[in-house]
């Protein structure tokens, strides 16, 4: 994962300031989420955010681009827990109401879970 981050660093305009992270297997991520995390992040006067829901620390991380080298250069093995670690004296952590910033999709049991949650969500399923 760390490989794509830095790619889509690398293609980053030299005017952005700050960047999410999003992995792709998480489907639940919604608009509104990621709204909400760069409205808390505006105002938290941090470097770096993540989502906890129930102490658990989630996606989309959220970071200052004046770590974007850091993260072209280290963290090979840890990926951006490292950022984390290193830098966790600027770190917020916001309380999220939604385990969406947990939810993956990483087998193909996951994949069939979130299925019939969208479906019953959408009213499809009872």
């Amino acid at each position: 994962m760390l490989s794509s981050v830095r790619c889509g660093l690398r293609a980053l305009p030299p005017e952005c300031a700050a960047v999410v992270v999003v992995p792709g297997d998480q489907l639940a991520v919604s608009a509104p989420l990621v709204n909400s995390l760069v409205r808390s992040f505006r105002t938290a006067g941090k470097g770096l955010l993540v989502p906890v829901y129930e102490g658990k620390r989630g996606h989309p991380l959220m970071f200052s681009a004046r770590y974007c080298p850091e993260v072209l250069a280290l963290f090979e093995g840890v990926g951006l827990r490292g950022l984390l670690q290193v830098h966790g004296d600027d770190l917020c952590e916001l309380s999220i109401s939604t385990p969406a910033v947990l939810c993956d999709i990483d087998s193909p049991a996951d994949y069939a879970r979130e299925i019939v949650s969208r479906a019953r969500n959408l009213g499809s399923l009872p």
